[in-house]
């Protein structure tokens, strides 16, 4: 009976199911799609570092419409899956192809610049770069093809050989550090105080900071989130290696500095090392060594490895080597030995003929360059104008805005002195880690020529709006 009944319930089933789809208008199904519509926000884009955090491009378009068998049913959205796909070829061979989840993509300077040359395009040389928008109602399916978007863009080049040390507002430029290898381990030396905080930025685009975890001093993140970086205990110059495949950087501090076993002395204000050496025959030589304190991950700030470091002695720039070698004099006579950190990542020598009175002033002597440079804010390696010398003292030279209310700062690159602005006056020159940016005022446009003029000695700069 149990039997009967089964097979009587299934022939029910049956027979209720092909009435179903017997009705018409019952079956939805998806007849294809109407492409999608690209619209890109710029056509053509010279790049440059100063754009490597901003928005630069913006892709934006609207979802293909899903064509349904019955108009009285549409076909949601769900279904799709949508690509921004890109090449510096019309025919799209060797397209890259991202996966988006909105109906729009931002590059960011550093984004656009990178994708650039990942296709092909040369820095500093205008290339296309062709998107359209792929999508797709399955993996098995046949995609759609919105319209092509055409930009020019004009990369620029990434040195990876360098990395910028930023102050605590991450925009100001303090020292740098150099990988010989751009293989993203930098060193070099640097100065700094007790407790100062600060950044690392590699050109790639990438800020790194502190792990944000307590107890995690001298390891480094690129996270969002990160602290900023900070030395230990100590005034003086550093010696500071970042490693950004390990993610952890240290910090060594040169805490006593000898000239043949003799103990150099230290002006905090110069930020120099001072030795006098009195020799009583031709080509006698010096060499240089250092009691030093390294911080690092496994010391946190709460001791530091005690290190006897030596130093290989050539062009005026000193490097650390498993033996110290000597700085030749050639004239006897009294001298004064002076190391210091450069600025530039260099711990560097000279031997200057009589006693340098460090005591009187401590203060450097004067020595005005030949010329100044007009740079990037962000990057003191890029110039936008030159300014030469007109007097003694004095610099000038001429420059068109780009922007309105534009930054920048001037640099000494024969003494390595990097100037910005007095933040208690906008035109008076300051080289203090917390000087500000300079910046026209008075409302200077874009697309305006100013004359601007410098006194080194005063430390006072100007300008006159081109007419």
């Amino acid at each position: 009976m149990n039997k009967i009944f089964n097979k009587i319930f299934l022939y029910l089933c049956v027979a209720l199911f092909c009435a179903s789809c017997d009705n018409d208008g019952d079956t939805v199904y998806v007849d294809g799609m109407a492409p999608s519509e690209l619209i890109a926000t710029a056509s053509d884009l010279k790049l440059d570092i100063s754009q490597r955090a901003k928005i630069v491009l913006q892709l934006g378009w609207k979802n293909p419409t899903l064509l349904s068998s019955d108009v009285n049913n549409p076909v949601t959205g769900d279904l799709l899956k949508t690509y921004v796909e890109a090449s510096a070829s019309e025919n799209f061979a060797n397209a890259t192809s991202t996966a988006v989840t909105s109906l729009s993509k931002a590059y960011t300077g550093t984004e656009l610049n990178t994708l650039a040359k990942s296709l092909g395009i040369n820095v500093n040389t205008a290339g296309q770069i062709y998107f359209r928008i792929k999508s797709m109602q399955g993996d098995n399916m046949e995609p759609q093809y919105s319209n092509v978007c055409t930009v020019t863009v004009t990369p620029y080049f990434v040195d990876m050989t360098k990395l910028a040390v930023l102050a605590s507002n991450k925009t100001d430029t303090i020292a740098y550090l150099h990988s010989p290898e751009a293989d993203g381990v930098y060193t070099g030396y640097m100065n700094a105080t007790p407790w100062q905080n600060c950044w690392f930025y590699e050109y790639s685009g990438d800020t790194w900071g502190n792990y944000a975890v307590d107890g995690h001093a001298f390891e480094i993140s690129s996270a969002s989130d990160a602290w900023n970086c900070w030395f230990a205990d100590g005034t003086g110059a550093w010696f500071v290696k970042v490693d950004t495949k390990e993610m952890e950087w240290s910090a060594t501090l040169l805490s006593q500095l000898r000239a043949n076993g003799n103990n150099m002395t230290y002006y905090n204000k110069r930020q120099q090392w001072g030795y006098y050496i009195t020799t009583t025959a031709d080509n006698e030589k010096v060499t240089i060594d250092a009691d030093a304190k390294e911080y690092n991950k496994t010391t946190r700030t709460d001791y530091a490895e005690e290190k006897t470091l030596h130093f290989a002695a050539a062009d005026g720039k000193l490097s650390q080597a498993s033996a110290s070698t000597e700085i030749n004099i050639a004239k006897a006579g009294t001298y004064t030995v002076i190391v210091a950190a450069d600025g530039n990542g260099y711990l560097t020598y000279s031997v200057v003929e009589g006693k340098v009175d460090f005591t009187a002033t401590d203060e450097p002597e004067a020595k005005y360059p030949a010329e100044l440079f007009m740079v990037n804010k962000d990057d003191a390696s890029l110039d936008l104008a030159r300014l030469a010398k007109t007097g003694d003292t004095t610099y000038s030279g001429t420059y068109t805005l780009t922007a309105d209310w534009e930054n920048f700062k001037i640099v000494d690159r024969e003494n390595s002195v990097v100037y910005g602005s007095d933040p208690s006056d906008l035109f008076t020159l300051s080289s203090d880690a917390g000087a500000w940016n300079i910046w026209f005022d008075d409302g200077v446009k874009a697309g305006e020529t100013v004359t601007v003029t410098v006194d080194l000695k005063t430390l006072k700069w100007s300008y006159s709006v081109v007419k």
